[in-house]
């Protein structure tokens, strides 16, 4: 009779452990899907989290540098300003030729360091600056074309502010406008 009971239980054991080696290779393969089925899809979500931080974080870089150029080219402007402009170049004995040159030459510096600067602003607003710096420079060259060659630096400052006055739509005032209404608008 023991000896019946251990074999039973011996067989019962065994067949218990046949269908668990049947079932289990299925069982272990659905639970291995749902857990790499959770993983990728928490993956995915984690991805999108990113690239939504990346982009919020891209476009607060391109604000920063957008709020930037606006300042650099206003910045750009009032340093072309013929008043501006003349008190910093301006030097005592300075003929007039010496100071037209400084004052077309610094322009000229003064722009090419904010050409780049144009990929921010809208082209209304890029025209405008540049409108403005040629016609800054024919001012320049209209008050040193009406002094004679040996002139001192000083009458052509004189002359060059008096057409600024004289003008009653300051090129630079209005690219400046232009400038401040895009930044408002946009930001």
């Amino acid at each position: 009779m023991v000896n019946l009971a251990c074999i039973l239980i011996l067989a019962l054991v065994l067949a218990v452990l046949l269908v668990a080696l049947l079932f289990m290779p299925s069982y272990v393969a659905k639970q291995n899907k749902a857990v790499f089925d959770y993983l990728k899809e928490n993956q995915e979500i984690m991805r999108r989290q990113l690239e939504a931080m990346g982009k919020r974080e891209s476009e607060k870089t391109l604000l920063s540098v957008s709020l930037q150029a606006y300042e650099r080219l206003a910045l750009f402007l009032e340093r072309i300003n013929p008043p501006n402009l003349i008190s910093r170049m301006s030097r005592p004995g300075q003929k007039a030729a010496q100071l037209q040159a400084v004052l077309l030459n610094t322009i000229r510096e003064e722009y090419e360091h904010n050409m780049s600067q144009q990929v921010y602003v809208s082209n209304l607003a890029w025209d405008h600056l540049v409108k403005a710096r040629n016609e800054v420079e024919m001012l320049i060259n209209k008050a040193a074309a009406e002094l004679d060659r040996d002139a001192d630096g000083k009458e052509l400052a004189k002359g060059i502010v008096s057409k600024t006055l004289e003008d009653k739509k300051n090129p630079v005032d209005q690219a400046l406008y232009i400038l401040k209404q895009e930044l408002r608008k946009n930001f």
